[in-house]
Formats: C-alpha cells, structure tokens, sequence
C-alpha cells in the first residue's frame, strides 16, 4: 500500500510517553501499511519486528525500548537521520523527572518479596460439560467453585531495593479510539475478591454464549474469565476445558473431553468461541499445535454453525505467555499459527501472554521483552486496588507471584497429591483479563 499524502509525521515528546506513542502511531497510519507488511519489511533488513509486539508497544503510554523504535521508524521507511531524532526524544523522555510517587516507608531494604495474597480456589475438574453447556442456557454457567479464601505465598527471590516505589497510572494514548463503554469496564474492573471468584454472576438470561475451550491454563484462568465477561452483561461463558488435553483431543474427541469442537458448538450456538491452548506435550510440540491443527479447528466452527444454521462464530484465538525452557516455541505458535490463522479466517488474537511477561514489568524494558519469562511482576494499579492482593507496598509498590518455584507454565502456586489445583495465582486474573477485553470487543463491535 501506497504512503498516503501529507507530511511524514515526527516524533513527539511535548506529551510524555503517551504523547510520543500516539505520534509513533500517527507515523504507522501515515505510512498505511499493515503490522504483517512492516513485520516483513524488518525481516528482510535482517531485523525482527513481531506483529504482536509492536501492536502491544503501539497500545500503551508507556515508551517502547529503543530497539523496537529504531526497527520501527526503519520499517515505516524512515532515513537514518530518522531514527536519530526519534531516539533523540524517546532519551529524552526516558530522563525526564517522572510522577510523584508515595514516599519509601522507612527501614532496611528488602532481601525478598514481600508476602503476596493470592486466591485459593477448592475444587476438582468438571464432569459432563456437554451436559452443562446445554443446561446453561437456562440455568447459566457451572462454575464449579466449592469454595475460595486467602493465602500468602512467601516463596521469593532478591529484590531489587533501589526501584521500591509505585509505578505511575496507566492510561490510554491520545491518539487511541474511544473503546465501547463494556470493553473499557473490562479493562478498569478491579481484580474479584473471593467471594466474587465463589459466586461467578451469571450473565443475562438472553445474552448470547461464549465457549471456551482449552487445556489445564485454561482450567485455571475460566472462572475468571467468567466474572469478567458477566460483570460487562454482554455474554454468557460456557466452559469447556480440560486439564491436560490439547487441541488434537476436542479434533478428534475422546475420554479426555466432553466433545469435539465441532460438537461443542453445535449444542452451545456461541457468538464467539475462545481457544486456549499451551501448545507443548513435555519436551515436545502438542498435537495440533501447527498450522494443520489450528485450520482443522476453524473447519469444524465453520460447519457446526452451518449445520446449526447460526452466524459463524468470531474465533479467540489466545495468544500464549513465555515458555521459560524454549521462547521461541511460544513465539512461532502464536506469530506463525494462532496470529496466521485468525488473519486468514477474520478472526483475532487476545494476547494473555503479554501481562505476564517482562513487557508488564514498568520498571525495566528490555528488548524482546514479550516473550521472556518471570516468576514475579510488580502490582498494576488495580491490583493495588484491590483488597489482599498487594498488602506490602514497599518493594515494586507490592509484587505478585505468577508460578511456583516447581512449574514454570501455570498459573498455580499450589497442588494436592491428587493433582489438584488449590492456590490459583493472580496471574491467572491477568491473563483472564486480557481474553475478557477481546472477547467482549467482539462481542460488542
């Protein structure tokens, strides 16, 4: 696509970070080309600009890492005198005084993390889903909580004392659009206490469905996708996930799950179907984690909506957090397979991955920081918010733990012998979040 007309836009410091994300944006609709062209304009510098990454940089008011901007003015075809002068005011901003913050309480600095509160769900995997999805439509989701309380975790690892202060405020770039008033509900939601996570609200009795289906992350994160998907009235969530399957399961069908895809949405009748799925067997690839697996999946949508005469549903695809033993692998699942086939079918990605990563850390930006892994992040504004989950603000303005020393993929801090999962990390809010803000934009646009 051609450059459309009017002068190449510039960067712009005179509004803080928000202000030179919103002119790196103005430079990237200038250029009118898409994420995938610039993507492969980089790649054929010898260079390396994801699509996801860029599109995560571009949606924050936080100042993108230096690399990511030089490989970004040069894609959008920019001079190297260019690049200068962007870098020139992001070195800028990047000394400028930053916001007040509470001052550091008194007293040594920390050698670990601080206890961090983090939900414990009491429960065991559902029985009969299919049964469920078809009951829901009457009677809601099955949420199958027994019961939730609060626990401190005080596993850590050395703090860094010099950073103990409360990052500033988030807010959206100037230039963004104005999101439909459910996805900003979703976005500024305060994390569910435990009787919220207890009692999931069911969503209105005609509301249309939402399916989601996945593997033990997503056992972990359904409940609450459910409260947030509900507390924003647009949808009801059905759930249809299994721990320990993987997308080649709900393909084929089998003891593992409560059906195939094709017949999980023939009997739900969704609006939109949410796929979860890690994407790793052991040391190996999982089945169905490629191309072949991914468009089989949207198939069996595409014909369960036909044959149940209902619009086709918009597919979620889940785009997957760092794999601490192989980043790469994440990067090609959801780069080469998730990001390909939502763009080939119209349907869209909801980057969970990327709040649980070092891209959430406000703290120190790195370059790549999407796919690298972390066991602990500093605490957002809502989580401070929110009762119990950030009780100690001196180090980070508080941190969370996301895993447990012993699993580095899911998002629970504590197993029974039985393999059940009964201490359900704050992370799994994060990523939950991240789909519900997604997912309810599909909804309502």
């Amino acid at each position: 696509m051609a450059e459309v007309a009017g002068e190449r836009p510039g960067p712009d410091g005179s509004a803080g970070a928000a202000g030179y994300v919103a002119a790196l944006n103005r430079l990237k609709n200038w250029t009118g080309v898409s994420f995938r062209t610039l993507e492969r304009r980089a790649a054929q510098s010898g260079e390396v600009l994801p699509r996801t990454t860029i599109t995560n940089a571009l949606g924050r008011d936080r100042l993108p890492s230096a690399d990511l901007v030089a490989v970004f003015v040069r894609a959008c075809g920019g001079t190297d005198a260019e690049v200068e002068a962007w870098l020139d005011v992001r070195r800028a901003l990047a000394v400028a005084p930053s916001a007040e913050v509470p001052a550091r309480r008194e007293g040594p600095a920390a050698e670990s993390p601080p206890p961090v509160y983090v939900p414990v769900i009491l429960g065991r995997p559902r029985r009969g889903v299919l049964v469920a999805l078809a009951a829901a439509t009457a009677v809601g989701t099955a949420a199958g909580i027994l019961g939730v309380a609060f626990l401190k975790s005080t596993a850590g690892e050395p703090a860094r004392a010099e950073n103990d202060r409360v990052p500033p405020t988030r807010s959206a770039p100037a230039s963004a659009p104005a999101a439909p008033p459910q996805v900003t509900a979703v976005e500024k939601a305060v994390p569910p206490t435990a009787r919220q996570l207890r009692r999931v609200p069911e969503g209105p009795d005609d509301a249309p469905h939402v399916v989601y289906i996945g593997d033990s992350v997503g056992v972990e994160t359904s409940n609450a996708l459910a409260y947030f998907v509900h507390e924003s009235r647009t949808a009801k969530v059905l759930p249809a996930v299994r721990p320990g399957a993987d997308l080649c399961d709900f393909l084929k069908g089998g003891p593992k799950v409560p059906g195939t895809v094709h017949d999980i949405v023939l009997i739900s009748r969704p609006k939109v179907v949410v796929l979860q799925f890690w994407g790793r067997d052991g040391d190996r690839p999982a089945c169905g984690a490629d191309l072949k697996g991914a468009r089989a999946a949207e198939r069996q949508i595409t014909r369960a909506a036909a044959k149940a005469r209902i619009p086709r549903p918009k597919v979620v695809w889940v785009l997957q957090a760092p794999d601490k033993a192989d980043r790469e692998r994440v990067r090609r699942l959801n780069e080469s397979v998730y990001q390909v086939v939502a763009d080939d079918h119209g349907d869209v990605t909801a980057d969970a991955g990327a709040p649980v990563s070092k891209h959430a850390d406000p703290y120190e930006q790195v370059a790549d920081s999407r796919y690298e892994w972390i066991r602990y992040v500093a605490c957002d504004g809502l989580e401070r918010a929110a009762p119990g989950y950030c009780p100690d603000q001196v180090t980070f303005g508080g941190l969370i733990t996301l895993h447990q020393v012993y699993d580095d993929v899911h998002f629970c801090l504590q197993v029974t012998p039985d393999h059940r999962c009964v201490v359900v990390s704050p992370g799994a809010v994060r990523y939950a979040r991240a789909i519900a803000v997604t997912t309810v934009r599909a909804l309502v646009t």
